[in-house]
């Protein structure tokens, strides 16, 4: 595994064991919060909306973890965690919290790749895995290695060999931690740029920081040729099908505002889902309604566009970057 520097992102995670933050002064030290949001099937921690506010207005790259309860229903445990956070501005991957269990090795990584998969299931995402060194090596199989690892481990400046995983997007190194704006010391970690959703984080506030063609710095696949496709159909625009989205992709590309309905909003509104952004209980329904308009705001605030709730050239362009 990778060992702890600088070259990583610096942050922390909270819970209600936290009080009193100075949410602005502990931003002058850190990039991430990590905030404890639920527990087994119907907790949600005390501190989960007053924190989520304090590290929101603070400008924090913002997640969230559940901790995995031994005794309740895994995939009850996966509705109570995204029904507490899918309303909520997110950067990061969702995160599962396993550290405690009498179970066999074998019945705690079934229990968690169930609640795993219901996650998926909920909120299109491959939820990030925190553990003790420890823990993983005598609970956890290599049934789990598919999931980014967030890994605790103190006292070592790199975490110890656990059979499962060889590198991780998460190290907590400390849960002693003296951070300023932080009262009593708390956990702390190094954070890599895969736990972000798509690397919205740290990619989104600066989007034309080189000048590669665009297509270079874009998504490509299935979800840009069901565009290049929807343009060629609805408005004649001549695009070759390739999967790439370029400039010829770019300038193709129409305005779309409130009231539109078909599949060009259902692509829009498939990029916000990937990129974190809530569309509320209808979800991807083609329909550019108040739900869909309010997360095209959010997601032009937090990259730094015009915020006019319209998908125009450079939301666009925007919406298809890596």
């Amino acid at each position: 595994m990778q060992s702890r520097g600088n070259k990583y992102i610096k942050g922390i995670d909270i819970s209600k064991w936290e009080t009193g933050i100075d949410y602005k002064k502990v931003r002058e030290s850190k990039d991430v919060v990590i905030i404890k949001a639920t527990e087994g099937v119907n907790f949600i921690d005390s501190m989960f909306e007053r924190h989520y506010i304090g590290c929101k207005e603070a400008g924090f790259k913002i997640g969230f973890y559940h901790f995995f309860s031994d005794k309740t229903d895994p995939t009850e445990q996966a509705r109570n965690f995204w029904n507490a956070i899918k309303g909520k501005h997110l950067d990061i991957l969702p995160v599962l919290d396993i550290e405690t269990s009498i179970r066999s090795k074998r019945e705690v990584t079934n229990r968690c790749l169930e609640f795993l998969q219901e996650m998926k299931i909920l909120s299109g995402y491959n939820c990030i895995v925190y553990t003790y060194t420890s823990f993983a090596i005598e609970k956890l199989d290599t049934r789990l290695s598919k999931y980014p690892l967030w890994i605790a481990h103190y006292g070592v400046s790199t975490p110890g060999n656990n059979g499962i995983w060889n590198s991780w997007v998460g190290f907590q190194y400390t849960d002693k931690e003296r951070v300023p704006g932080v009262p009593n010391p708390c956990d702390a970690d190094y954070f890599t740029e895969g736990i972000f959703i798509e690397d919205r984080g740290i990619r989104c506030l600066n989007l034309d920081a080189n000048n590669n063609e665009l297509w270079k710095k874009s998504i490509n696949g299935p979800l840009v040729k069901e565009l290049q496709r929807e343009l060629n159909i609805q408005f004649n625009k001549n695009l070759n099908i390739d999967g790439y989205f370029g400039e010829n992709t770019l300038n193709a590309c129409i305005l779309v505002r409130r009231g539109a309905k078909g599949n060009i909003t259902k692509i829009i509104q498939q990029r916000l889902l990937n990129k974190g952004y809530s569309l509320g209980v209808y979800g991807l329904d083609g329909v550019f309604g108040t739900k869909t308009e309010m997360a095209v705001k959010r997601f032009q605030k937090d990259c730094g566009l015009k915020i006019d709730g319209i998908v125009g050239r450079e939301t666009w362009k925007a919406l298809f970057r890596k």
